[in-house]
């Protein structure tokens, strides 16, 4: 696992952002969208599920590290630009889509 893997997960956050209107990741022309390196995400994983919030924020969810299943969850915040832990663990991984959908 490295920066990589939690790039593209930011990079599908602000497309999903800016593709529903809530403006993260938008350009100066109408259908324009510029993305841009991101914070590095709390633990490192690959494979996790990102979804939409309806205040803006993303949660990712699950992924592996190292050939492990995670059960713990984090959440992006385009306005503060960091990841927040998200408290507990979800008693087994989610089963996400090969295209990191929930």
């Amino acid at each position: 696992m490295n920066r990589l893997s939690s790039t593209a997960i930011i990079l599908v956050a602000l497309a999903c952002a800016a593709l529903v209107g809530a403006g993260a990741g938008a350009g100066s022309g109408a259908g324009e969208v510029k993305f841009a390196e991101g914070p590095a995400l709390l633990e490192a994983r690959s494979g996790a599920c990102a979804a939409l919030l309806a205040d803006g924020r993303v949660l990712i969810a699950g992924g592996e590290a190292y050939g492990l299943a995670l059960a713990t969850l984090e959440i992006y915040d385009p306005a503060t630009g960091r990841f927040e832990p998200v408290p507990g663990a979800m008693s087994t991984p989610p089963p996400c889509s090969p295209t990191g959908a929930c």
